[in-house]
């Protein structure tokens, strides 16, 4: 993660005040991870049988059986940029302050 960002302000005769910045800023992250699918989702998928559970048809052996028994391993990669942009001002009146970003 990275950051930077200007900042500047300019005052008139102590009744009006403007202000802005810019800031630009940037993320990378790369990411893994290993599982295995849960014992529900492979019975759900047909890579496992639960012969205790009656609602479940038997079925003839898939090629996958007997499931999901070496770890998958997932990848995430994330890189996002952002220039940001900020204007505003401030009026002084008579000891009332105006602000309008």
């Amino acid at each position: 993660m990275f950051s930077v960002n200007v900042q500047a302000s300019k005052s008139y005769e102590d009744i009006i005040d403007v202000f802005g910045g810019l800031s630009y800023e940037t993320i990378s992250i790369a990411s893994s991870y290993k599982y295995l699918l849960p014992a529900e989702t492979q019975m759900q998928l047909g890579l496992l049988r639960n012969p205790g559970d009656p609602a479940i048809k038997p079925v003839p052996k898939p090629p996958e059986w007997p499931g999901d028994d070496s770890p998958q391993t997932a990848y995430y990669n994330l890189s996002n940029s952002n220039i940001k942009l900020t204007l505003g001002g401030q009026a002084n009146w008579s000891g009332i302050y105006f602000y309008r970003l």
